[in-house]
């Protein structure tokens, strides 16, 4: 009996060992991660006199934003590990005109027009930046070389600034561009925060080296300025990266 209790604690101290040179819980890699992106935002309106309530906002199209970020995992188990990352985010969007307006009639208040003062052609970029920390988790759902994962995260958002360019074109064809800083024009939110959602897959480059490619879907979860019009950013983006497996 005792002989057999030997041989079991021997197998159970050799299956442990075993285990634990296929799997070492703790920091796992770590990374640079960037991310293109369509990058939009709803919006509702609680004040119709406010210079942003113009019939461009229903006009609105997406624009091109982009993450860029530093990020680190924490292995729990073969199947899940923990995400950490700060980025720097650009959200954004767009509107034109093509239709001839009196320049006073178009929302926002653009440069001193000539004489004539009929807009012919009116449209602007609206860009809002953001420092980013979130914490997120990846699960896989497959294994081998090649991992199928899913990826949810929080995200907290500080405000940096904000920027807007216009173009006006008037019936005499002189035309002005005007790009200005709109940081401390608007009450814009401090601090936000951003639900995440992401799948994709990650393979090995090297070694010591492994990559990712991912779809996410991103959308904070408050208004970004305490402004009558309220503006809700989302975005979808292609996120690629590499990481240094530790």
């Amino acid at each position: 009996m005792k002989k057999i209790a030997i041989s079991m604690v021997g197998i159970f101290i050799s299956l442990c060992s075993l285990a634990q040179t296929e799997f070492n819980k703790g920091i796992s890699s770590f990374g640079l991660m960037i991310a293109p992106s369509l990058t939009h935002h709803t919006y509702t309106m609680h004040d119709t006199s406010t210079w942003r309530n113009n019939p461009m906002r229903d006009d609105e199209l997406p624009t091109i934003g982009f993450q860029l970020g530093l990020f680190t995992t924490y292995s729990l188990n073969p199947k899940l590990e923990l995400l950490g990352m700060l980025s720097y985010t650009q959200h954004g969007t767009q509107s034109s005109l093509t239709e001839a307006r009196y320049a006073d009639q178009i929302g926002g208040p653009p440069p001193p027009p000539p004489s004539s003062g009929t807009v012919t052609f009116y449209s602007y970029q609206e860009y809002f930046l953001f420092l980013d920390v979130s914490l997120g988790a990846r699960y896989y759902l497959t294994n081998g070389k090649f991992k199928a994962y899913i990826s949810p995260c929080i995200e907290g958002n500080y405000f940096v600034r904000a920027t807007y360019t216009n173009v006006i074109q008037y019936i005499d064809q002189e035309t002005d561009i005007n790009t200005r800083d709109e940081t401390d024009e608007h009450n814009f939110r401090q601090f936000n925060y951003t639900a995440a959602l992401g799948a994709g897959v990650k393979f090995p480059v090297s070694s010591k080296m492994s990559g990712f490619i991912e779809i996410k879907y991103r959308k904070m979860l408050d208004k970004v300025a305490d402004e009558p019009v309220q503006l809700y950013p989302y975005s979808i983006g292609l996120n690629l990266g590499i990481a240094y497996n530790l």
